[in-house]
């Protein structure tokens, strides 16, 4: 059973994760500087104990856990009591958290609550086919998070979801469905009939940024995304995602990974979802 006050993050499991790396890493690997995630989330199955900081708060944890980062966590791995060890590591993407299919997943389930559960064994298959048969891992996967997650009430959340609930996701798939088209808070505005001011105050409560903010971040991930996995030219790439003008879409780029679009789709899809912090 697991434990009722635990921290979690709200994840949207109603369809599988698309897998950008999976392998094993090293708690030596991970020490030192701190660093971010970029728009994928993360998880881990420890061989050792340790404690790691996110964001502000310590979490130790003991081998045999299991750890979940969102994305654009901030990550400083610390205090392995161990010495050294090894995880097995996803980093893979869901939908945005929106909408009735809203589960909540801990970010660490200890190992004494996975004993008798073969999480190791489903990670481990997982790894295994996900060069060969990256479907297969990613189905893998997806059970995993959910048989880790707590699943959701459809009906009691459509029941107590409020109408600015409504609107943001509103907001959210007019962003999601408009990238190639100036978009901006007042046009968001107009589409909700509500004020500039409470479009704001949305997306501050909801989603914790400014609207131009999640609107370029929304372009930098479907531009990421159109650059690693399609062989579109960069050129048409900047125009799907409403930045036409190639040097303000560089600009983006590299604010938001550290490269330029080229040196993005020349890496591996694996070695550019880590930003460092100085």
């Amino acid at each position: 059973m697991k434990p009722l006050k635990e921290a979690t993050y709200p994840i949207n499991l109603s369809e599988r994760p698309r897998i950008v790396w999976a392998g094993v890493d090293t708690y030596e690997h991970m020490l030192g500087n701190p660093f971010k995630l970029g728009n994928i989330w993360t998880l881990h199955l420890y061989e050792y104990s340790a404690r790691i900081r996110l964001g502000e708060e310590d979490h130790p944890f003991s081998a045999g856990s299991i750890g979940i980062c969102e994305p654009y966590s901030r990550i400083e791995y610390h205090s392995c009591w161990a010495g050294e060890g090894r995880h097995f590591a996803f980093n893979f993407q869901v939908p945005d958290v929106r909408g009735d299919a809203i589960w909540e997943i801990p970010r660490f389930t200890r190992a004494e609550v996975l004993q008798g559960q073969h999480y190791e064994s489903g990670i481990h298959r997982a790894i295994t086919a996900c060069n060969e048969f990256p479907f297969r891992a990613e189905i893998e996967l997806w059970s995993i998070l959910l048989n880790l997650a707590h699943p959701p009430d459809s009906q009691k959340q459509r029941d107590e979801r409020s109408l600015d609930q409504r609107r943001i996701d509103r907001a959210c798939s007019m962003i999601d469905l408009g990238l190639d088209k100036p978009i901006y808070a007042q046009r968001i505005a107009d589409e909700l009939q509500i004020s500039v001011t409470h479009v704001g105050r949305l997306f501050k409560k909801y989603l914790d940024c400014p609207v131009a903010t999640y609107i370029r971040r929304k372009r930098a991930q479907r531009a990421h995304e159109l650059l690693v996995f399609s062989s579109v030219s960069i050129s048409d790439i900047a125009v799907r995602v409403g930045i036409p003008d190639l040097g303000n879409f560089n600009r983006l780029i590299r604010t938001t990974y550290g490269l330029s679009p080229r040196k993005v789709r020349d890496l591996k899809p694996g070695l550019q979802v880590v930003e460092g912090l100085d």
